[in-house]
Parts: structure tokens; C-alpha cells; sequence
């Protein structure tokens, strides 16, 4: 538990130094505490990469639902196999799709840090994730929204944040909805 603090309070200071406008934010994460954000990817072997909301425990103290999208991964056929397992069974759509991914709770989910899924990568193809690979939690293409929904089930903003896969050295994680830093994202395709 004083492991999560510390990374939560440690993702706080991030996003007030970057000028996030939303204290919420949904990303991928390499551990379970959201402390790491990249991972090392090895073939014939399975790596998770973690799905985790974190709440800024002031407006947003739990989650009902979340809607989001994450780009960049681009596992073709004969890359990596995925398998994606959800902390619910209330999904909607593919989140490594085109168009977007919703997740539903029964229950209100308590922050600051609510496991949303795991992705299991197993990989194929030794080229694959590249090295410096950006995987960002983005808005849905669907409808435009990367957002939480909270116990009161308002729809409230949150900011997508960026993963490295097999980051060489130095590698930028971050806030993947800031226009520069998406435009960063942007400009790789």
C-alpha cells in the first residue's frame, strides 16, 4: 500500500509539472503498482502490461465505468499473441480496435488506483514490440471521450498516459493527451 502512495503521489507531481488540465488518468503501466512505465519484452515468453486508472482523490474518488482507446500497439499476425483479461465482465467494444473500448462496474470501484485489465503479451516475432514502441491511452474514435465515470456516475476527463515498450534509454512516458505530446504520437504514423 505505501508502495501505491508513493506512486500516486509521484504520478500527481508529473501531471501538475506537465499542466495536465485533468487530475484523473487512465494508462498502461508495467507492474501492478503503477510505478513503472515500460517493460522489456523477450520472445516465447509472456509480459504484462497493466491497465490502471488512478483518481485524483479530490473530485473523483471512485469509477463506475471508463471509456478509452489504446494506440500504438499494432500486434500484427505472427507478431504477438494478446490475450486481454478485464477486472469486469461489463465490456463494450475492442480496445485495441478502431473505434474504442468501455468498461462497466456493477459496484463502484474505490481509487486512488482502480485495475481496470491486463494485457498478456506473448511474443512471436523477436523484431516485435521495436525498440522505444509508445503505446498511449487515447480519447475513442467512436466518440470522441477518454474519461472515467464516477460514483455518482458523472462522466468526468481524464488524461491518457503513454507506455514504452523495450525502451533503449531515456524513453518519454507521459501524458499522451497534451497537444504536443500527442502530436509527437501523432506524427509517427
Amino acid at each position: 500500500m505505501k508502495k501505491s502512495v508513493i506512486a500516486v503521489f509521484a504520478l500527481s507531481l508529473m501531471l501538475l509539472a506537465s499542466g495536465a488540465s485533468a487530475a484523473n488518468v487512465i494508462g498502461l503501466f508495467g507492474d501492478v503498482d503503477a510505478t513503472q512505465c515500460s517493460k522489456t519484452f523477450g520472445v516465447y515468453v509472456y509480459t504484462d502490461v497493466y491497465i490502471i486508472a488512478i483518481l485524483d482523490m479530490i473530485d473523483t474518488t471512485g469509477i463506475t465505468a471508463a471509456e478509452f482507446l489504446v494506440d500504438g500497439v499494432n500486434a500484427g499476425a505472427g507478431d504477438a499473441i494478446v490475450a486481454i483479461t478485464w477486472a469486469s465482465p461489463l465490456t463494450i467494444g475492442d480496445v485495441l480496435g478502431p473505434d474504442g473500448f468501455s468498461i462497466a462496474f456493477p459496484e463502484c470501484q474505490p481509487g486512488p488506483m482502480i485495475h481496470l485489465g491486463t494485457m498478456s503479451f506473448f511474443v512471436l516475432n523477436g523484431a516485435y514490440p521495436a525498440p522505444d514502441s509508445r503505446w498511449c491511452v487515447v480519447p475513442t474514435n467512436d466518440s470522441g471521450n477518454l474519461a472515467v465515470v464516477d460514483c455518482q456516475y458523472v462522466t468526468v476527463p481524464a488524461d491518457g498516459w503513454c507506455f514504452i515498450a523495450n525502451c533503449t534509454a531515456g524513453c518519454d512516458c507521459g501524458i499522451a493527451t497534451e497537444e504536443s505530446t500527442w502530436g509527437g504520437v501523432k506524427a509517427l504514423y
